[in-house]
Parts: structure tokens; C-alpha cells; sequence
């Protein structure tokens, strides 16, 4: 499949800009430039979520091409237009990265189609998935250790790493958490906060392979507290069924 779409720019043109030297004196008259950035696809994405997050760490590896608006690929890509004033290469991907962040944004406020579903909509999407296979393997569990079975250890055991995966994800995306050594600002009680809310849901096996959907570095904060405040109080109920059927195994 080829074709590109095209992501335009809108902007006001403004008089000509002049870089200066050390004695603010115009060395360079840049007129305005709106060139387009192309980045080839080369696989499919879940959402627009996804395909920005994906051009927004090709950006900063400068892993794109630069043309013209109107300009066709031979392959299916996508361009995003950007304008400005960029004395240099450099320049254009700076105003790169801050036009991919609008757009994320607008998908975001659902201005851009996301299908009618929202960032914490998507997100919730894939914990309700693992929150109902945690709870089948529970629900097994229960039901052998009720009987006294000879599976019964390795079904609380199953029950167990299915709650892992869950807790682990859930932490992943609704706990900030470091980018490149650039840890996200917090104050002391959302630490306090992050660190008892872990406390709360158990430890999990940290030998564990977990996988994402999604970035977790791409969440804003706000999508954070919203799938917290939707799909929390659910998990902490099933966190508490394990452990309370694990104790009373152990306890016969």
C-alpha cells in the first residue's frame, strides 16, 4: 500500500527574520520557510496514540526526510508540515517535535478522530482485558482450592502471575516515571502517594517479561489520574481476593 497524508500547517506569515551576531547587528535575512517532514511507515498502528508516539521518537533520531508540501513518496508515509524561520536543519526538527506535540494534543482533545475513543478510554481498554483474565484465573483458583484439588497450587499459582501482569501495567501507566535520567517532577506527597499505591497492590514478580500497548513515557499526567481513578478501586478489590485466598491456603 503507498500514499502519503499529509498533516498541513497553519500559520500567519510574519515579517522577515534576522539572525544577529555578537553586536545585535542583522547578519542573515531567513524569509519564511514551510517545508514538510515525511516519515515512511513501514508497519501498522493500534491508533493515531501509537503513530504519533512512534514519529515523535523518529524526530528526535532525525530519522525522517525533508520535502515539499505536495510532495508524493513511493511508499505509503506520512508528512507533517511545520513553519517558521530555521537558519539551520537543526531548527526544522525543533519546530518538528513541538508541531508533533500539538498534534498528540489535539488527538488528545479529540480533535484529531481517535475512532471516539480517548487516550484513558484506550488505556482503560487494555487493563479491563487483563482485570478480566486475572479474575478468570481467580475464579479457577477458588474454585480448585475450594475442592481441594491436586491443581489447586499451581491454579492460585497462574492466579497469582495473572494479577502480576495487571498490577505491573496498571503501576506503568499511572505512575511517572524516568525518561533518558530525567525523572518526571513530582512533589512529596504524589511520591508518597506513588509509593503506598504500590505498597497497596502487592509486590509482583520482578523476573516478570512485561509488555505494553502503549508507551507509558507518552502519558500525561492527567490520563494517569483518570485511568487510576476508573480502574483502581476495581483492582484493589481483586488484589485483596488473592491474597485472601492465598492466606486462607496456607493457613489449612
Amino acid at each position: 500500500m503507498n500514499g502519503t497524508y499529509t498533516l498541513h500547517s497553519t500559520f500567519t506569515p510574519l515579517p522577515p527574520w534576522f539572525s544577529r551576531d555578537e553586536n545585535n547587528d542583522p547578519i542573515l535575512d531567513i524569509p519564511l520557510c514551510t517545508p514538510c517532514v515525511f516519515f515512511d511507515i513501514v508497519y501498522p498502528y493500534k491508533n493515531q496514540y501509537e503513530l504519533i508516539s512512534h514519529l515523535r521518537r523518529l524526530a528526535m533520531s532525525r530519522y525522517a526526510i525533508i520535502g515539499d508540501i505536495g510532495e508524493e513518496r513511493g511508499v505509503l508515509s506520512v508528512g507533517v508540515q511545520v513553519a517558521g524561520y530555521f537558519p539551520t536543519l537543526d531548527d526544522i526538527f525543533i519546530a518538528l517535535s513541538e508541531r508533533l506535540n500539538q498534534l498528540h494534543t489535539l488527538v488528545d482533545m479529540g480533535i484529531l478522530a481517535t475512532g471516539g475513543k480517548s487516550e484513558a478510554d484506550l488505556l482503560v481498554e487494555e487493563l479491563q482485558e487483563l482485570y478480566e483474565a486475572a479474575k478468570d484465573e481467580f475464579e479457577i483458583a477458588t474454585e480448585s482450592t475450594d475442592s481441594a484439588t491436586i491443581y489447586a497450587a499451581s491454579d492460585r499459582e497462574s492466579a497469582r502471575d495473572a494479577l502480576n501482569q495487571l498490577v505491573s501495567v496498571y503501576t506503568l501507566y499511572t505512575t511517572p516515571i524516568e525518561v533518558s535520567g530525567s525523572p518526571t517532577k513530582v512533589d512529596g506527597a504524589q511520591q508518597q502517594e506513588q509509593e503506598n499505591q504500590i505498597e497497596d497492590l502487592g509486590e509482583t514478580d520482578q523476573g516478570q517479561l512485561i509488555t505494553t500497548n502503549y508507551d507509558p513515557t507518552e502519558i500525561a499526567q492527567g490520563v494517569r489520574d483518570e485511568v487510576k481513578k476508573r480502574v483502581g478501586h476495581r483492582l484493589r478489590e481483586l488484589v485483596n481476593a488473592v491474597e485472601n485466598l492465598e492466606e486462607r491456603a496456607h493457613a489449612e
